[in-house]
């Protein structure tokens, strides 16, 4: 670990001019094999700082999601404690050096159409920035929308599967077999296949 992470310096080379090379440190190299070890180690008090409320959280690499289970009468207050928890995590990014940018925060309210409409609120405070709930999000190439239907997700699976079967269809007769079925499964059955477990459920639903 000491090795990994001392003795680095970074220059910047743009054809064949490059800058006097300058000491590191902190950080950790990007897209290197410890990275994401070493980020979910650097942000562990994160969890600390949500389990002391009643915010539940899920972790990856840098995605962070905290969410929350009330009635629609408990909306004010449960988004509420909301915000404070948000606002909670972008003063210990900052203390510790890292960046979070509000407008690019999402937020979603999952129900049905009822239980929406009775919300007493549904904004939430980001830093002095106001969020509204959206429609659908991605999440891990997963959309999420707001009826958790995962019909969205379920168009957008079948608009790129018909795009590529057709591309492939364009070009087949200049493929061989083994060629072309490496392209179908690269191409097609692996977004059939990513989180295929959550998704019969919902085709069982449709």
């Amino acid at each position: 670990m000491t090795s990994y992470l001392s003795g680095r310096s970074q220059f910047v080379s743009i054809n064949s001019n490059s800058t006097t090379p300058s000491p590191l440190t902190t950080s950790i190299p990007q897209g290197s094999v410890l990275c994401p070890l070493l980020f979910c180690v650097y942000t562990t008090p994160l969890g600390y700082l949500i389990s002391s409320t009643p915010i539940s959280y899920h972790f990856y690499a840098d995605d962070t999601q905290p969410y929350i289970s009330f009635n629609s009468s408990e909306s004010y207050l449960s988004l509420t404690l909301l915000s404070s928890t948000l606002d909670s995590f972008h003063n210990w990014l900052t203390e510790n050096k890292l960046s979070v940018n509000p407008s690019k925060t999402e937020y979603l309210i999952i129900g049905n159409p009822q239980q929406r409409a009775k919300l007493t609120s549904s904004s939430i405070s980001f830093q002095d920035t106001d969020l509204m709930p959206i429609d659908s999000t991605l999440n891990l190439d997963v959309i999420f929308d707001k009826d958790l239907s995962l019909k969205p997700h379920i168009s957008f699976i079948c608009k790129t599967s018909y795009y590529h079967i057709r591309q492939l269809r364009q070009i087949r007769s200049s493929l061989d077999t083994s060629s072309a079925i490496v392209l179908a499964n690269s191409l097609v059955s692996s977004k059939l296949d990513y989180c295929n477990s959550f998704l019969w459920p919902s085709f069982y639903l449709t």
